[in-house]
């Protein structure tokens, strides 16, 4: 792996995966026993971050360069463009709720500004704009909390969901002295 190897995130089936296996712009894939290969590569010019599954095994890719979500449909080696949106920095890192309701964070280094999405077929929807250095992502095991790093400033937030992917309640939920 390059130095750009990012999202690991592993399906049903135990497998893991990661994104720029040999060279930006291709998932890397490592087999039960260990054993990597080469999965996939991304389409032209795009070049992935964040990965995660749903519970149907689909894989869904935060491509940073051409900001879209790509969709893996489970099983296959192709990927097609989930959703895309200009307004975005660089999608990249990626969650999803037990419910299936994907968020995508969105850092913009240069500026130290960040934005907070939830994505679906019908694109993306901003669910917050003007936040830090948005980059680590994660829903709580039973789907009522969303926690967002700020990397640069080092504080991550809290915020309850809704079934439906909605947030409110924002609480910082740590603030780092320091970074690493």
């Amino acid at each position: 792996y390059p130095p750009g190897i990012e999202g690991p995130a592993v399906d049903s089936q135990g497998n893991l995966f990661a994104v720029n296996f040999e060279k930006e712009g291709t998932i890397g894939f490592v087999d039960s026993l260990g054993n990597p290969s080469l999965y996939a590569e991304l389409p032209e010019g795009s070049i992935g971050n964040g990965i995660r599954f749903d519970a149907r095994d689909n894989m869904y890719v935060a491509d940073y360069v051409n900001h879209n979500v790509l969709l893996f449909p489970a099983g296959m080696r192709e990927a097609e463009v989930f959703a895309h949106d200009a307004r975005l920095n660089q999608p990249n890192d990626l969650a999803i709720s037990p419910k299936g309701v994907l968020f995508a964070s969105d850092p913009n280094w240069e500026k130290g500004t960040g934005q907070l999405w939830r994505v679906d077929q019908n694109g993306f929807h901003l669910l917050e704009e003007e936040m830090g250095t948005t980059n680590g992502i994660e829903v709580s095991p039973d789907g009522k909390r969303l926690y967002v790093n700020e990397s640069v400033q080092r504080r991550i937030w809290r915020y309850d969901l809704d079934p439906m992917g909605n947030v409110a309640g924002k609480t910082l939920f740590y603030k780092f002295d320091d970074h690493g």
